[in-house]
């Protein structure tokens, strides 16, 4: 059976980021199965732009309020009807047109796998910085430092035995990442997204790490290790407003 692949967008008052990551999906070389557009937005200028333009016939859209991102991704897991699924937020991009067409033969050739991830690309103090490295179980109290949610492919299966996202404002992304650390997974070297650096991780970075010790401890106990790496993380927020450390964050990606 051929990979159906669905991706799920979610959106807020953003319809110039949404229009963006549109074209980037319009664009591929080989169209995914479904495109999942959920508007939670506070006024219709998404929802009448996406009745007024014509769609392809993958693209689909639920408007409704929603409680938060992982209610969001949740709606939009419920109408995803592919066996791969990917998390594609609105301002994020695919990086090339053959995306969609190089996770398609990465499943076919590793059959045996249930997720991947691969490399993305994100801007910081001014400039694209390419980072991404294969998923480690035994660094997950590092949280999501080197994976993010939009270059993770996953099975529609792992979230049938799973479940979708707990309520979390940041950490949704990990604590699902934390549940399915031992499913068969590889990693795709390839930079897939280019990552909008504006969403909720960034904006409550703080609020982040606080859920990643959460997390961490909700499936493997009182970690010590989680808590000094994410305390180190801290420091190292408050020290990337000076301009001396910002250039030695970014010459370490070059």
């Amino acid at each position: 059976m051929l990979n159906k692949i669905s991706i799920v967008t979610i959106c807020f008052n953003n319809l110039s980021e949404l229009i963006k990551t549109i074209q980037s999906v319009n664009i591929q070389s080989l169209k995914p199965f479904q495109h999942i557009i959920i508007d939670g937005s506070s006024n219709s200028e998404i929802k009448n732009w996406l009745d007024n333009n014509p769609q392809p016939n993958y693209r689909e859209w639920h408007c409704q309020r929603d409680k938060g991102i992982y209610d969001a991704f949740n709606i939009g897991l419920k109408h995803v009807t592919g066996n791969i699924v990917e998390f594609l937020n609105s301002g994020d991009i695919f990086s090339n047109p053959n995306v969609i067409s190089i996770v398609e033969e990465f499943f076919i050739n590793n059959p045996a796998i249930s997720w991947c991830s691969a490399k993305f690309k994100v801007y910081k103090y001014n400039e694209y910085l390419e980072m991404g490295e294969a998923f480690d179980k035994k660094l997950l109290f590092r949280g999501m430092r080197k994976i993010n949610h939009q270059t993770c492919f996953v099975l529609k299966t792992l979230f049938d035995k799973h479940g979708g996202f707990e309520n979390y404002k940041v950490g949704m992304d990990y604590d699902f990442i934390a549940r399915i650390a031992n499913e068969n997974y590889k990693f795709i070297n390839e930079v897939l997204v280019e990552y909008d650096n504006t969403g909720n991780s960034n904006i409550l970075y703080l609020k982040g790490l606080r859920d990643t010790i959460i997390i961490y401890e909700k499936y493997y106990g009182f970690s010590l290790k989680c808590r000094l790496w994410q305390f180190r993380n801290k420091i190292l927020y408050f020290l990337f407003k000076y301009d001396f450390f910002k250039k030695l964050f970014i010459r370490k990606f070059k």
